[in-house]
Order: structure tokens, then C-alpha cells, then sequence
């Protein structure tokens, strides 16, 4: 109790990963498929889940792949690419790795629409558009004016990566969108506001947060 208040009272929203698949299956994961997590950092995201879950059955559980901008400007993916391909580095992109990206401000928005709508229980909460990692990279060089000749397609098997990862990521967004009644915003979408941000000088304004 809190303050008079039960935990089942308590609006908590958990963020998971689609990494809690092993990727083995062909096409989109749903809710109702079980997780097989195979490493540390995917397994106990999946206990977390579980925990919650156990704990609260009101709570919301959203298995999430965002990108944007971070306070260090290192964190995510999109950055890696900018970043390296900026300095006229070359860098990998994985052509078997399929997954579903959405800009971390829309995930922001929808996270908050779920709870102002009083959703409960496990939620794909991923991009609409599946692509792969390469893929991905090409469409962040060409948004940015960028030379996606940078980017060598590579199979992630035969990366340097110790820790494994699922080759099919694609979750399925359709309970989601079915029950918030809205169209999630598409890739093209969130990649021209991740531009602009950066033409507004988003990054510069959010990393001098982490110096006050």
C-alpha cells in the first residue's frame, strides 16, 4: 500500500524490448507469441516483463526499437551512422537483420496515449515499417546528404558482435493501432522530424541538459 493506494491502482508502463524473440520465426511476432530470449541483456528484459506483470495486471508492458537523439549523442543507431558516416568513416550494415524502428518522439506520444486510454497488458509498440539494419543506414546517409557508399553490407554472423542477435525482429503494431484507433506514424515520417530536429539543433539543446 501507498499512501492508502494499492499497487493494482497504480498506472505503470514497462518498457521491453523485440528482442525477447530469437527471430526464428517467418514474418511478424504478435503478443501471444512466446518470447525465447537468448542472451543476458534479452533475457532479463523478459523477467522484467513477467515481474510486472505478476505484480501489477494493470500495468502496460511496450516492447519497443526507437532511435533519436541522446544526451552523450553515442546511444543510438541512427547516431552510429551519422556519426561515423559524417567523419567519412566506413562502417557495416546488417542486411539480415530485419526490425522495426520508430523515432523516440512519437514513441513518447503513443506510450502516453496508452496510458491516458487506459490500456493494460503486452503491447507491440515498434515502427509500422520493417526494414533491415543496412537498410536503415542507406535511408539516414541519403536524408542527411550523406555518402551511403560508406556502408558495406554485412551479414551480422560475421561481425565482430559477441552477443547474439535475432536475424527477425518484425513485430506486428496491428492490436495497437486497433485498439488506439490511430494510424502509427510511418519511418519517412519520423526520419524528416529526426532531420529537422538536427537542422533546429535538437542535439546541441538536449546534451546541454547533462552539463547544468
Amino acid at each position: 500500500m501507498l499512501d492508502g493506494i494499492g499497487l493494482e491502482q497504480i498506472r505503470l508502463l514497462h518498457i521491453s524490448t523485440d528482442a525477447v524473440f530469437d527471430g526464428q520465426k517467418v514474418g511478424y511476432y504478435i503478443e501471444s507469441d512466446r518470447p525465447n530470449p537468448s542472451g543476458v541483456y534479452a533475457t532479463t528484459k523478459y523477467e522484467g516483463e513477467k515481474a510486472v506483470i505478476q505484480v501489477n495486471p494493470n500495468s502496460v508492458v511496450a516492447r519497443v526499437n526507437f532511435y533519436g537523439w541522446s544526451l552523450s549523442g553515442k546511444r543510438s543507431l541512427a547516431e552510429f551512422f551519422i556519426n561515423n558516416l559524417s567523419n567519412e568513416k566506413n562502417v557495416n550494415g546488417f542486411t539480415d537483420v530485419i526490425f522495426c524502428p520508430m523515432l523516440v518522439n512519437h514513441l513518447n506520444e503513443i506510450l502516453l496515449t496508452m496510458l491516458e486510454r487506459g490500456l493494460h497488458g503486452l503491447y507491440n509498440a515498434v515502427g509500422p515499417q520493417a526494414m533491415t539494419k543496412y537498410q536503415f543506414g542507406i535511408e539516414i546517409a541519403r536524408k542527411f546528404g550523406l555518402r551511403e557508399s560508406l556502408i558495406a553490407p554485412q551479414s551480422v554472423d560475421k561481425s565482430d558482435l559477441h552477443a547474439h542477435r535475432s536475424h527477425n525482429l518484425r513485430l506486428s503494431t496491428h492490436k495497437l493501432s486497433t485498439e488506439l484507433q490511430l494510424t502509427l506514424p510511418d519511418f519517412s515520417t519520423g526520419l524528416s522530424m529526426f532531420y529537422t530536429q538536427a537542422q533546429q539543433g535538437y542535439p546541441q539543446k538536449i546534451r546541454s541538459y547533462q552539463q547544468k
